[in-house]
């Protein structure tokens, strides 16, 4: 990754940061960030009387796709070319008015519309609670002694309300579900309604023009709506058809306004210096010539820029992590990012996690059956759901890694005999399943501790740090100690412990330099050791869930039997079978693979991943919030 200080005249600004927007290949600092403007070389950018005019014609544009229930286009990748500060000339100001009055005329007259639509329906629905009741709307209105109000009680206000009532000649009757109708004498119609307002009641009214019997009163209201979605329709037609009219002025005009409002949002993280203006940012090292050709075109040449990479780096800027896999390591990014992202100069450890982690799962759900339906599970997953590509693109290689093991333990649908083993069946020969078990976690550790004295080195150089460190040459040391002194225990006896004092020595030393605290300093190395033991014998868990792979299918077996003598006969044996391996792809194929993420990054990536960086991302038209 370089970084890239550019130092152009402020007037190549608009096309330079919208054509590097295009570019996708830049990831621009903030110009405060960086030591040309904390040593005062720089100024942030003002802000230029331009943009006000670029936010306000934006603004007008959003309104007219809004009323006229259009969308805008999607940006094109090619910014357009436009000279000069002027962004749009006096014909299409005059143009962009005349659609602007047509499309708000038609923008209002549709939310009248819904505004009515909305009303007439919550009319209907208290027309129909009155629906069997033996009455007319304006009888109630022509009531000359009695008050009465018609609405909602929320149910747990209802004990509420009879009791506030009790004082007062009154009647609720209930009409249907939380709808009731409170009569009451017309005198004591303002007590009621403060009595009313503190139960939460929602009074429900209907308009003068409704009259007669609930059924037919609801009747009207349908045509109503009925009429009200025909002048809808017509509305559309006619917004549709002035759309279909403008749309190549507005497209044209939003792509040129949009555009650039970017290239103002850039500018933003930029500093200038008199009328020149200056940016710096990140650049990966494929992109280093597309970028300076970029820049030389846009500016005629007229621009200095400089190319920091190594230990040149500015001070206090972290450089961004570009993972740089091929396809079929694309897949296994995902796990990597539940653990981090690398940081700049970290070992990615993508292509390690793309063997390990299939091959984990392989080792604990090996069968061939099995292992054939995950695989067409995978490619099902693929077509479908293609979103999720990765996810089943990771289901497919653990599936072929389930299926190789398949064929090495003799594995086919649970059962053992249908096939011989080529390595041998984890079920018979437990002592050397987990022996091999034990021998994945001694090599994925060791690499472990390889991977980071290598990236030690690579930062710190040949140093404390690479030599002392408990996760550098110290840490590697000890654990191959450990396992050499388990190794020759039965021949050495309590002297293959002697073989763990040299690199204990050299973690004391570096937890010396370090911390001042002795008691930290003291156990330090023996409770790494015990971290080292526990992490190995973790790895049985491979075994472990291999067998029980074996045992859970043997179970159903058992059960099918059970079911073979007694009236279900042959047919119950088949679906214990069935449900059998439905259970086991399904409920353990979760299980196992959890196990084979928890071996990968809390056994292996612990070792020497950190995981501490943040992705790059490079300046981007899709990632400008346009509002």
């Amino acid at each position: 990754m370089l970084f890239l200080n550019c130092l152009t005249h402020k007037r190549y600004a608009r096309e330079l940061f919208s054509r590097l927007c295009s570019l996708e290949a830049v990831e621009l600092c903030d110009i405060r960030k960086t030591p040309l403007y904390k040593n005062g070389y720089l100024l942030s950018m003002g802000s230029e009387g331009i943009e006000e005019d670029v936010v306000t014609i934006k603004n007008r544009l959003s309104r007219i796709f809004q009323n006229l229930d259009a969308q805008p286009p999607p940006l094109r990748c090619e910014p357009p070319q436009v000279g000069g500060d002027t962004l749009i000339s006096l014909e299409e100001e005059e143009t962009l008015k005349e659609v602007e009055r047509s499309a708000a005329r038609l923008g209002v007259t549709r939310e009248v519309l819904l505004r009515s639509k909305e009303r007439i329906r919550t009319y209907l629905s208290k027309v129909e609670s009155l629906f069997g009741m033996d009455l007319r709307i304006e009888d109630l209105r022509d009531l000359k002694y009695l008050y009465y109000s018609f609405g909602i009680v929320p149910s747990a206000q209802m004990p509420r309300l009879l009791r506030s009532l009790e004082d007062l000649p009154h009647v609720v009757v209930p009409v249907r579900g939380e709808y009731v109708f409170v009569f009451g004498l017309k005198r004591d119609k303002d007590k009621i309604d403060e009595i009313l307002k503190t139960v939460f009641f929602e009074r429900l009214e209907l308009p003068k023009r409704y009259r007669g019997e609930p059924e037919s009163v609801a009747k009207l209201m349908e045509l109503e709506l009925k009429r009200v979605d025909l002048a809808l329709e017509s509305l559309k037609l006619r917004m549709r058809r002035l759309f279909l009219e403008k749309e190549r002025f507005l497209n044209d005009l939003w792509h040129r306004v949009v555009w650039r409002y970017i290239s103002i949002e850039v500018r933003k993280l930029c500093g200038r210096t008199g009328s020149l203006i200056a940016f710096s940012g990140w650049v990966p090292e494929t992109e280093k010539e597309k970028v300076e050709r970029l820049i030389d075109e846009v500016c005629d040449g007229r621009a200095i820029y400089e190319w920091l990479g190594g230990r040149d780096l500015p001070q206090g800027l972290s450089p961004p992590t570009l993972f740089k896999n091929k396809p079929y390591f694309k897949p296994f990014e995902v796990l990597v990012r539940l653990y981090g992202i690398p940081t700049y100069g970290e070992v990615d450890p993508t292509p390690f996690i793309a063997l390990s982690y299939p091959l984990f799962f392989g080792f604990m759900f090996g069968d061939l059956g099995q292992g054939g339906v995950l695989y067409l599970l995978s490619e099902f997953g693929k077509r479908r759901f293609p979103s999720l590509k990765d996810i089943f693109s990771l289901l497919k290689w653990c599936s072929i890694f389930s299926m190789i093991f398949g064929i090495l333990y003799g594995h086919l649908f649970g059962f053992e005999s249908v096939f011989k083993p080529i390595l041998f069946s984890p079920i018979h020969d437990i002592p050397s399943i987990m022996m091999i078990s034990l021998g994945f976690g001694v090599f994925f550790i060791t690499l472990g501790y390889l991977l980071s004295a290598f990236t030690r080195y690579r930062i710190y150089g040949f140093g404390s740090e690479f030599l002392l460190d408990k996760h550098g040459v110290a840490g590697l040391l000890l654990f191959l100690a450990l396992v050499f002194a388990l190794l020759f225990l039965g021949k050495l006896g309590a002297f293959s412990a002697l073989l763990l004092l040299p690199p204990m020595i050299m973690i004391y030393l570096g937890f010396k330099e370090r911390t001042a605290d002795k008691m930290e300093r003291f156990f330090s190395p023996l409770i790494f050791l015990l971290e080292n033991f526990s992490n190995a014998v973790s790895f049985i868990r491979l075994g472990a869930f291999a067998l029980n792979h074996s045992f859970l299918f043997l179970a159903f077996l058992m059960l099918g039997e059970m079911l073979k003598a007694s009236f279900m006969g042959e047919f119950g044996t088949a679906i214990m079978v069935f449900l059998g391996n439905a259970v086991v792809i399904l409920f353990e194929g979760f299980i196992v693979s959890i196990q084979a993420l928890r071996l990968n990054l809390y056994e292996f990536f612990s070792k020497f991943y950190m995981g501490e960086g943040r992705p790059f991302k490079p300046l981007s038209y899709r990632d400008i919030e346009i509002g």
